[in-house]
Order: structure tokens, then C-alpha cells, then sequence
């Protein structure tokens, strides 16, 4: 129950001076304690300034939080699109590797085609020119069941030359390697076992040496 209220329950001839006497009272208590109005006038105000301050730290922390709400969906955001940019380069990767694989794989089909054309062209050439100087190189070619010269089965070829009742064996290559050298004396070793005819003369034509070492050997 307010003040007012309490006062019009008296009788209207009291009124005024119960009013006084309560002003009177609150003036006492206030010398007493030793506020004045003015001090309450003070406090309400630094009461009103700390109001309006807390209302404005709520306002900036409510904005603070909607701002750290909206950069915490972007952090996810943009999670998400590094995640997709990471599969993305990933399939890149694994297409690049693909490709590798494919473009190694057909350029040692058309390199190994290339190769057996220009071996072939290049042997072609050198029969001509023998046959030009009176040596008829002829194809032999047969089956090595048991591997003797390849180290399994497979066909060994050689070019023939008979002249003047000579048996020369001759191996044209566009390239000779230190294998292949070994290679073409068990070509020679097996075309005499097979045929039961020594060879009198082994010759290798290549215009292309790998290293010194097919010389040594030769």
C-alpha cells in the first residue's frame, strides 16, 4: 500500500498534518543518516547511467553473439568448400594419373611400333646394300623350343649369306646393346646345332653402339 493511499484513510481535517509530520520524520531520518536529496537525486542518476551501461554491454553482447553465430556458419561454409575443393583436386590427381598411365602405355605401343618399322626399314636397307656387293642376305627364322637362346621359348632370327661355299651369319640392328651381343652368339650357337653347320664368319651390323662394352665382347 503506497503513501497516498495510507493518508486518505484518515479523516480529511488530519490529513495535512500526518503529511507533516511524515516529511517532518523523513527530513530527520535523512539528517540522521546524513543524505540529502540531493545525494538520492546523485545515486539515482549514477543507478540510471548503470542501467543504460549494462543495457548497452546486453545490447553488444547480444551482437556479439549473432556475429560470432554468422562467422561460425562461415567457418562451416567455407569447411565445406575446402572439403569439396580437396575432393576436387583429389580426382584431378587421380585423373592425372590415369592419363599417365594411358599416355605411357600408348606412347610404348607406338614406340615399340616405331622401333620393329625402323628395325625392319634399317634391315631392308642393309640387305639391299649387301645384295648390291654380291652378298644375298636371306631370312632365317626358327622356333627355340627349349628356350636355349631367350631363356624361353621363342623364335630366333638371322640373316644368311653363302658366298663362295662360306656360311657367313649376320644379325642387322638399328641398335646394339652388351645383351644383345651375347645374344646373337647363342643365335649363332643354335643355328649351328640345328642346322649341323659351322658358321665361318659372325657378323653384327648396327650403326648405333650402346657403350664400349659390345666391342670387348665382340
Amino acid at each position: 500500500m503506497g503513501y497516498l493511499e495510507i493518508l486518505e484513510r484518515f479523516p480529511p481535517e488530519l490529513r495535512g498534518p500526518i503529511s507533516d509530520l511524515i516529511e517532518a520524520v523523513e527530513e530527520r531520518i535523512i539528517r540522521r543518516i546524513g543524505v540529502t536529496k540531493e545525494d538520492f537525486s546523485r545515486l539515482e542518476s549514477i543507478v540510471e547511467q548503470l542501467a543504460q551501461a549494462q543495457k548497452r554491454t546486453e545490447e553488444e553482447v547480444e551482437r556479439l553473439s549473432r556475429e560470432v553465430t554468422r562467422l561460425s556458419r562461415e567457418v562451416d561454409r567455407l569447411s565445406k568448400e575446402v572439403e569439396n575443393l580437396s575432393e576436387s583436386v583429389r580426382e584431378l590427381a587421380e585423373m592425372h594419373k590415369r592419363f599417365e598411365r594411358t599416355f605411357e602405355s600408348k606412347l610404348g605401343a607406338l614406340g615399340a611400333r616405331w622401333g620393329l618399322a625402323t628395325e625392319m626399314a634399317f634391315k631392308n636397307a642393309i640387305r639391299e646394300m649387301l645384295k648390291e656387293v654380291g652378298y644375298d642376305a636371306q631370312g632365317y627364322l626358327e622356333f627355340d623350343q627349349e628356350g636355349f637362346v631367350f631363356g624361353r621359348p621363342d623364335q630366333v632370327e638371322l640373316d644368311v649369306v653363302l658366298k663362295d661355299d662360306k656360311l657367313i651369319l649376320i644379325e642387322i640392328k638399328s641398335s646394339l646393346s652388351w645383351e644383345e651381343v651375347h645374344t646373337f652368339q647363342r643365335k649363332v650357337e643354335f643355328y649351328e646345332r640345328k642346322e649341323g653347320r659351322r658358321a665361318d664368319r659372325k657378323i653384327i651390323i648396327a650403326p648405333f653402339v650402346e657403350g664400349e662394352r659390345p666391342f670387348e665382347v665382340a
